[in-house]
């Protein structure tokens, strides 16, 4: 794929979309450009693609639901499918929906399903399923991540069904936005009645077949998948190895035959070795640094400001990165079109910072950072900031975790310093997933009721200029005064097998986002 104008969405674009102008997902085509070896090639069915991805141990999870980590997420995205999905460019496009209608003040929507989707298990989808689906979420014995950000827009009797593949929504203040909200993974749909998930049923292109927490788990073809009767494969594997280390050599003795975001010192020995092949794309994913508002010492914004400022981003890009990415400005979704792209680039000033922290009372700071080889270049980048906060003034002591233990329960989200990597989502995903106050993954402790207000005002706002306008306020709020230290942005760099073949660039996730549909062994 080629350089990111051609996949940065125009305002009109998504206008379209946001008013009902959106194509079925089947009749989307995207895709990098093929070699001249792959395009020649047919796709074949047969073959089980093994993947290896950093497990999280026995917290990992089969439950849509309850997704913490990426090997939790990838057995989310093979086994269930959202209303609205993303396509590899980052716009959206309607998946398991037909059409959206809105009211003219965008308080009520109409929402048509695909006639031809099936579960699993043989059950063809209705928009009682759905019902139910988001009724579940919104239960609070359910414990579900997205009811913090369902319960704000509609309550669980709003959501009903109006004929089989017909469902309405009353919203509890209007929504221009309603299908980014349905976007998320988080947002699987599942079939009416389900309790538990052993076993998962969705309406994805792979069904379940047994799994190992933190070892391995089983897919194999769904046959009834609408899209050329099932995906190509016979098998997907996914399988726990938290080393990336281990996880490059399990590609190269070929006992795996992909590992999604390859740190970027990997990628030469990628490319010198003919058994494999890289996939490399521009994306919005971010590793980074972030502090808990609420805690000492990031209460003071000149502290968090300080921060931000001894942060020598062209060098974290250069030497974390390898140069397989480019710079961020502190502010996530960077192909949203209303990213704040106006917003001048904050610069690496120590000396400032310095001073920033002399003024705070801060001088000779010593700060302890949570880390952990959980994510594409987090070591890496966690090293280098050790000495960009001493020129500053400021001692960064690492504490480093393993891998399947970074997400623990006593200490993710709950230390003042820590880092995480997210994957692309729009403005609106973004904020309901990471910022607003009930925000399931609220990593900054960013609790702000006029924020959050804006962010509704935003959301809700059907004018595209004056949402737009909202939109760049929110980013100006959280690159003056926000807990968030984001460096860069990681271009995708998939290690595969040299036959494996099908795969779509995707500025969202990698691996394609794991659409998986179309991939095949040469």
């Amino acid at each position: 794929m080629s350089p990111t104008t051609s996949l940065r969405g125009s305002k009109m674009a998504r206008r379209k979309f946001l008013k009902g102008a959106v194509v079925a997902g089947a009749a989307l085509s995207f895709g990098g450009a093929l070699t001249s070896r792959e395009a020649s090639s047919q796709p074949r069915k047969g073959g089980r693609l093994r993947v290896a991805q950093p497990g999280g141990g026995a917290s990992e999870t089969l439950n849509v639901n309850h997704q913490k980590i990426e090997i939790d997420t990838m057995r989310a995205f093979v086994l269930f499918e959202t209303l609205v999905g993303y396509a590899p460019n980052g716009r959206l496009f309607n998946k398991l929906v037909e059409e959206f209608s809105p009211s003219k003040d965008a308080s009520v929507w109409k929402v048509k399903l695909r006639s031809d989707v099936v579960f699993h298990n043989g059950k063809p989808l209705t928009a009682d399923d759905v019902v139910y689906t988001f009724r579940y979420i919104l239960d609070p014995a359910n414990t579900a991540t997205g009811r913090p950000f369902f319960s704000s827009l509609f309550r669980p009797n709003d959501i009903r069904s109006l004929d089989r593949h017909t469902f309405e929504v009353k919203l509890l203040q209007p929504l221009a936005i309603l299908p980014e909200a349905f976007s998320s993974q988080q947002y699987g749909v599942f079939p009416e009645g389900t309790k538990t998930w052993d076993p998962p049923i969705g309406t994805g292109p792979f069904k379940f077949k047994s799994w190992t927490p933190g070892e391995r788990s089983l897919f194999v073809r769904n046959e009834q998948y609408r899209i050329h009767n099932g995906p190509y494969l016979d098998e997907l594997e996914i399988i726990s190895i938290n080393e990336s280390g281990a996880r490059f050599n399990a590609l190269v003795g070929g006992q795996v035959d992909a590992v999604p975001r390859l740190t970027p010192a990997l990628v030469s020995a990628v490319k010198s070795n003919p058994q494999l092949r890289l996939v490399e794309g521009p994306t919005g994913v971010h590793t980074d640094f972030y502090m808990a508002c609420d805690l000492e010492p990031f209460r003071d914004n000149r502290v968090r400001e300080a921060f931000r400022l001894m942060v020598d981003r062209q060098q974290l890009v250069q030497n974390a990165l390898s140069g397989h990415g480019k710079i961020g400005n502190d502010l996530p979704t960077p192909f949203d079109a209303d990213y704040a792209s106006s917003i001048r680039q904050r610069p690496h000033d120590p000396e400032k910072a310095r001073a920033l922290l002399k003024a705070a009372g801060h001088e000779n700071l010593t700060v302890s950072l949570y880390t952990a080889d959980a994510g594409p270049a987090m070591i890496e980048s966690a090293t280098l900031f050790v000495e960009h906060a001493r020129a500053a003034g400021v001692t960064v002591q690492l504490n480093k975790v393993p891998g399947d233990q970074y997400y623990n329960e006593d200490k993710f989200m709950k230390t003042p310093f820590q880092m995480d990597t997210w994957s692309f989502r729009l403005l609106s995903q973004a904020m309901a997933d990471g910022y607003v106050s009930k925000a399931p993954f609220n990593e900054s402790h960013w609790y702000r009721p006029e924020f959050d207000r804006l962010v509704r005002q935003a959301e809700a706002t059907l004018d595209p200029a004056k949402r737009g306008q909202l939109w760049f306020d929110v980013q100006k709020e959280l690159w003056d005064q926000g807990g968030y230290i984001i460096w860069g942005f990681i271009n995708n760099l998939d290690g595969v097998s040299a036959k494996l073949r099908g795969l779509k660039e995707s500025v969202t996730r990698p691996l394609g986002r794991y659409d998986l549909t179309d991939a095949y062994f040469a």
